[in-house]
């Protein structure tokens, strides 16, 4: 396994992972996942499930973090008070209530 910080302003804020875990590419490579955990913990640990989940099983690194945008965008939104779209709110939409 291999890993690769990922920062946000200046601080680690997730990893990129190269490993088994996802098993391998057409090429027989190991896969790529990421996590956000850190962002998320240190931004967000209030947010319901369904925001900012880790990525997993891409076969390309750029795939990943993409992927991994998309969920540290939902991490900062919720913490921001924006609305995120989600599949496991009942409404659809999960929003923080304003403080």
């Amino acid at each position: 396994m291999t890993t690769f910080p990922i920062l946000f302003k200046g601080k680690r804020a997730g990893i990129l992972i190269r490993s088994l875990t996802y098993g391998t590419t057409a090429a027989g490579k190991p896969r790529w996942h990421a996590s956000t955990r850190e962002l998320y913990w240190t931004h967000s640990p209030d947010a319901p499930t369904g925001i900012g989940f880790d990525v997993s099983a891409f076969d390309t690194a750029r795939e990943a973090l993409i992927a991994w945008g998309r969920s540290a965008d939902q991490i900062l939104d919720w913490e921001e008070g924006k609305p995120i779209q989600s599949i496991y709110s009942k409404t659809g939409v999960y929003q923080k209530e304003a403080s």
